[in-house]
C-alpha cells in the first residue's frame, strides 16, 4: 500500500506541474497578445478594415487616333448595357428561397401525409438558392426582353460565377443599341432596379482602309498601376482594351491613358456598402499618324479595280520619311473586331492570310528593283561606269550552270543606262561577278538592307542581305558564283520587305544612303549622318537618274507614265517557289517629280493560285500609276 500511494503522489506532482507549465504558456499567450495589440493597435485596426475593403479598377477611355489631316480614323463609341446590382435584390432572393422551401414542404407533406421528416440537406440548400436568384435575374431580363421585343438569354452559370467571383460589379444583363437603350430609359419604372453602364468600343470609321497600319484592341484585365492605391486589397477590374495590332499596340501606352478606381466597403456577404475613395479616370493621349486616308484609299481601289488580290504598296514623304499610304492585301475590316474578335471571323482572316502585313512583315526577293544597288555598288566601286557595252545573248555560263536573261533573245550591246531602262539580267550577271558579293553587300547594307526599318510598327526582323559569312553561319556550304548573279538582280537567298524598297527609292532620289520611316504625323526621323550621301560624282548620280527616268518613259514601267510629271523608277520580277511551284511577283518601285522629289512608292503584287505569274511593269506599274494620278491631282499640283 505504502508503494501504491508514492506512486500516486508522484503522479499527482507530475500533472499539477504540466499544469502550472500550460497555465504559465497561456498567461505568456494572452499576456502578448495584449502587449500586441496595446503596442500597435493602428495595424491590427487598418488589417480588419481591410478585410471588408473592395478596390475596382477603372479602365481610361483610350485616346483617338488622327491621319495627318486631321480625320478620326479610330475613336471610341459608346456601348450601352442594362445592368443589375445584386445587392438591390437580396430581399427578392430570400423570398424566392423561403416560397420555394414552402413549396417543397407542400410536396413533401403531400406525399408523406406529414411534413415531421421533412429535412433539406446542405446541397439542396444552396441549390435553391441558386435557383432561387436565377429566377429572379431573369424576371428582370424578361421584363427588358418584353419592352424591347427582343429575346435576351443569360446563362445560369454566368449568374452563379458572379455571385461568388464579382459581387460586388454590377451583373450585366443584356447589351443595348442606342435606340434600345433610350426606350428602356423611357418605359422602365423610376423604381426599378435596373440600371444602365455605358462602356466605349472601339470604332473604325473607315473600315478596312489602313487596317495593318491603325490595328485592333482586344479586351483585357491588364491595366496601368500607376497612382492606384492598396495593391494589397481584393481588386476588381471593368474590362479594359490593350492593343493587338497596328498603332493601337505600338502606341497602346499613350493611348491607354491612366486607370481610375475606386475603393468599396462591403458587409460580410460581400455586397458594396460604402464609396471610401474614389479617382476619375483620365482618358489616353490622342495620336495623330502620316497617313493621308483619302491617298490611303486610292491605293486600296488601286488593287480592287486592278483585280490585284495579294500585294503590298507604300508611299512615302521623301523629304521626311513619313509613311502616306501602307497597304497589304488582304486585310480585314476592323469594324468586324470590335468589341471582339468572333472565331469565324478570326479564322477567315487567318485562312485568307490576312493578318500578315505585307508591306513590313513579307519576306520577298526584291528581283530587279534591286539593280540599283548593284549599278551604286559597281559605280563606287570602280567595275561599273556608264559607257561599258556588254553584249547580252540571252543567257550567261556560271559554274556550269546556263542562267537567262528575261529576254532569251537577248538584248544586244547594252551599256548601263539601257540595261536599267531594259533590266538586262546579263548585264548585271557580269558586272556583279566582276564586282563580286562584298562590296555589293556592303553597299546594300548601307541602304537598309538585312535589318530592320525602326519604323514604329511590329515588323519583321528575317530580313537578309546575304554573303559568304551569313552562307556559312547556316551551314549552306560556302559562297560560289551563281550566289552572286542571283544577288545580283535581287533573287538567290535576298529577302526584303516594301518597305526597305521604298525606303532605298527615297534615298537614291534625295542622294542619300538612308531614308527613316515613321508613321507619325511630325515624327520625322531622317537625320544628317556622317557621310550620308551616297558618294558618287554628280555626274554619276545624274546619269542613274536618267537612266531610273528612261525606264518609266520608254522601258519596262512605261505603264506608269503620268502626263505633266516626271517619274523615275524600277520594275522588277522575282521568282518564288512555293510547294515546288514556280511563281513570279511583280514589283515596281519609283519617286515623282524627278526635278523636286516629293513622294516615292513601290507596289508589290503576288501570284495567286488562278495568276502564278506578276509582272513589274504589267502589274505592279499600274497599281502604282493610279496612286501617283490621285497624289497629283488632289494632294499636291506638279509643277
Amino acid at each position: 500500500m505504502g508503494g501504491i500511494y508514492e506512486v500516486n503522489r508522484m503522479n499527482e506532482r507530475r500533472i499539477y506541474a504540466l499544469l502550472g507549465i500550460f497555465i504559465l504558456l497561456f498567461v505568456v499567450l494572452i499576456g502578448s497578445l495584449g502587449f500586441r495589440q496595446l503596442l500597435d493597435p493602428d495595424e491590427y485596426h487598418e488589417a480588419e478594415q481591410k478585410q471588408g475593403q473592395r478596390r475596382i479598377i477603372l479602365p481610361a477611355p483610350r485616346g483617338t487616333i488622327y491621319d495627318r489631316n486631321g480625320k478620326i480614323i479610330a475613336r471610341n463609341q459608346p456601348r450601352y448595357a442594362a445592368v443589375i446590382y445584386l445587392k438591390e435584390l437580396r430581399t427578392e432572393f430570400r423570398t424566392a428561397y423561403l416560397t420555394k422551401v414552402r413549396n417543397m414542404r407542400k410536396e413533401y407533406e403531400a406525399a408523406h401525409g406529414s411534413d415531421e421528416g421533412f429535412r433539406i440537406t446542405g446541397n439542396e440548400r444552396s441549390e435553391v438558392m441558386t435557383q432561387s436568384r436565377y429566377e429572379v435575374v431573369m424576371s428582370y431580363l424578361d421584363q427588358i426582353s418584353r419592352i424591347l421585343n427582343r429575346d435576351f438569354t443569360l446563362d445560369k452559370k454566368t449568374v452563379d460565377k458572379h455571385v461568388y467571383q464579382q459581387l460586388i460589379m454590377p451583373l450585366v444583363l443584356a447589351y443595348l443599341t442606342p435606340e434600345e437603350y433610350a426606350m428602356l430609359t423611357e418605359k422602365l419604372p423610376i423604381d426599378n432596379p435596373i440600371q444602365f453602364y455605358i462602356d466605349s468600343v472601339r470604332d473604325y470609321p473607315y473600315g478596312n482602309l489602313a487596317c495593318h497600319v491603325i490595328g485592333y484592341v482586344s479586351i483585357t484585365d491588364e491595366f496601368s498601376q500607376e497612382g492606384v492605391p492598396d495593391d494589397d486589397l481584393r481588386t476588381f477590374i471593368h474590362k479594359g482594351k490593350i492593343g493587338r495590332a497596328g498603332i493601337e499596340k505600338s502606341f497602346d501606352k499613350e493611348l491607354q491613358g491612366e486607370s481610375g478606381w475606386e475603393v468599396w466597403t462591403v458587409d460580410p456577404s460581400g455586397f458594396q456598402a460604402d464609396l471610401i475613395d474614389r479617382k476619375i479616370p483620365q482618358a489616353g493621349k490622342d495620336v495623330v499618324c502620316s497617313i493621308d486616308i483619302e491617298l490611303q484609299a486610292a491605293a486600296e481601289k488601286a488593287f480592287t479595280t486592278l483585280k490585284k488580290e495579294k500585294g503590298a504598296l507604300v508611299a512615302m514623304d521623301i523629304k521626311t520619311g513619313e509613311v502616306l499610304a501602307m497597304v497589304s492585301r488582304p486585310g480585314y475590316n476592323l469594324q468586324d473586331l470590335t468589341p471582339f474578335i468572333p472565331q469565324t471571323v478570326a479564322k477567315k482572316i487567318h485562312d485568307e492570310g490576312g493578318w500578315l502585313n505585307r508591306a513590313i512583315q513579307g519576306l520577298y526577293p526584291p528581283g530587279s528593283t534591286f539593280k540599283l544597288m548593284t549599278t551604286i555598288a559597281g559605280l563606287r566601286n570602280g567595275t561599273t561606269n556608264f559607257d561599258e557595252i556588254v553584249v547580252c545573248n540571252g543567257s550567261i555560263t556560271v559554274n556550269g550552270r546556263i542562267i537567262r536573261c528575261h529576254v532569251h533573245s537577248g538584248h544586244g550591246a547594252v551599256n548601263l543606262t539601257k540595261a536599267i531602262t531594259q533590266s538586262c539580267n546579263v548585264y548585271f550577271y557580269t558586272q556583279g561577278l566582276r564586282m563580286g558579293i562584298l562590296p555589293l553587300a556592303n553597299e546594300a547594307k548601307r541602304f537598309g538592307y538585312g535589318r530592320k526599318t525602326g519604323i514604329e510598327l511590329d515588323e519583321t526582323g528575317l530580313t537578309v542581305m546575304p554573303d559568304p559569312q551569313w552562307k556559312r553561319d547556316r551551314k549552306y556550304g560556302r559562297w560560289v558564283d551563281i550566289d552572286t548573279t542571283n544577288t545580283s538582280i535581287g533573287q538567290g537567298y535576298l529577302l526584303a520587305t516594301p518597305l526597305q524598297v521604298t525606303m532605298m527609292t527615297a534615298s537614291i532620289a534625295m542622294n542619300r544612303v538612308m531614308t527613316y520611316p515613321t508613321i507619325i504625323r511630325d515624327g520625322n526621323m531622317t537625320k544628317d549622318m556622317p557621310n550620308s550621301r551616297i558618294g558618287l560624282s554628280d555626274t554619276l548620280y545624274n546619269q542613274l537618274i536618267t537612266a531610273m527616268r528612261f525606264v518609266t518613259e520608254v522601258g519596262t514601267g512605261r505603264l506608269v507614265k503620268l502626263k505633266g510629271v516626271s517619274i523615275a523608277g524600277k520594275s522588277g520580277t522575282s521568282e518564288i517557289f512555293p510547294n515546288n511551284k514556280k511563281m513570279t511577283i511583280g514589283w515596281f518601285t519609283c519617286f515623282a517629280p524627278v526635278e523636286d522629289p516629293q513622294i516615292a512608292i513601290t507596289a508589290m503584287v503576288e501570284p495567286t493560285e488562278e495568276d502564278m505569274s506578276m509582272g513589274g511593269g504589267a502589274d505592279a506599274g499600274p497599281v502604282v500609276k493610279k496612286v501617283l494620278e490621285y497624289y497629283f491631282r488632289n494632294v499636291i499640283q506638279p509643277k
